[in-house]
This record gives structure tokens, sequence and C-alpha cells, in this order.
């Protein structure tokens, strides 16, 4: 992302856990005011067939701003996704796995969250969707995957951009 974040003029947050449909317009309003000064490179959300209604109204919203605000936009997956086939995939380390673990635990939304089940979801992805004869030849420390679904994607030959998230 391009430039500091700043929390946009008149936006009350934080947006109470499982009440994002009571706030949609504000959250809008909000991420079009994050986005514009900050014209993000690659924006990853939720994706929006979600059974969690926080998750997909994330996902919605995220995707009409991005469209208009960012070049590359990419889904995530929660465990209540539907239909999720993931195109991405970021294979990581145990040490990267630690810290996003972490990161994870500070939000109180996600207390409720066992981080046991969350690191077996990352090894059952890294396991499950890559043909382990391509697991074979990955470089040795290489642990877990997270999966991802590519919306949008550009990519300039006049100024390449990384291929991974």
């Amino acid at each position: 992302m391009r430039g500091p974040y700043r929390r946009p003029r008149g936006f009350q947050a934080p947006v109470p856990d499982t009440r994002f449909t009571d706030h949609r317009g504000a959250v809008n309003a909000a991420l079009f005011a994050a986005f514009a000064p900050a014209r993000p490179d690659i924006d990853y959300t939720h994706f929006p067939d979600d059974q969690h209604l926080d998750h997909a109204g994330t996902g919605e919203e995220a995707t009409t701003v991005a469209v208009r605000e960012a070049a590359n936009l990419f889904y995530f997956r929660s465990p209540y996704s539907r239909h999720f086939e993931p195109n991405l995939y970021f294979v990581g380390t145990p040490d990267l796995l630690a810290t996003k673990t972490a990161a994870l635990a500070c939000f109180t939304s996600q207390k409720q969250l066992k981080m046991k089940a969350f690191v077996g979801l990352t090894e059952l992805a890294y396991r499950q969707r890559v043909h382990h004869r391509v697991v074979e030849r990955f470089p040795d420390g290489a642990h877990g995957a997270e999966m991802f679904r590519t919306a949008r994607q550009i990519v300039h030959a006049i100024r390449p951009a990384a291929v991974c998230p």
C-alpha cells in the first residue's frame, strides 16, 4: 500500500462484531475515503460468498471499492466460505505462520478462534490442494499454504508486479 493509512473523518470505528450489516453505508464510505488517497496496489479481502454476514459484507464492500481504486484484488478463504476455488497459493515458513497467528490473536473478535485449528488448516491446505509431486520441488523450509482467489491481477510490461501477493 502506498502511504500510511489514516482513519477517514467521521467514521465511527470499530463496527461491533456481527453488526456489519447495520453499518454498511458507513463502512463503504470509509473504505472509499481510505482507498482514494492510499491508492493500494493490492486489496486482500474476504471471499464474498461466506456464511458469516460480516465476512460476506466485507468482501462485497471491499470489492466495490477495489474495482475502482486498487489494481489487484485477491480474496482469501475463511472457514465459512462457500464455493471457494483457489487459484493462487502462498507457501510460507513456520516462522511466518507463527507471526500471523500472533497477529490474529491481537484482535478481540478472533479470541474464539482456536489457533491450533487455524495452523492445522494452513497445513491441510498445503497438503490437500497442492499435489505431492509439486510439493517435493519446494525449497527446504516451505511449510503450510494460504489459498487465495484472484479476482483481478494487473501486470504491466513496463512495471512488472510481483506474481506473489
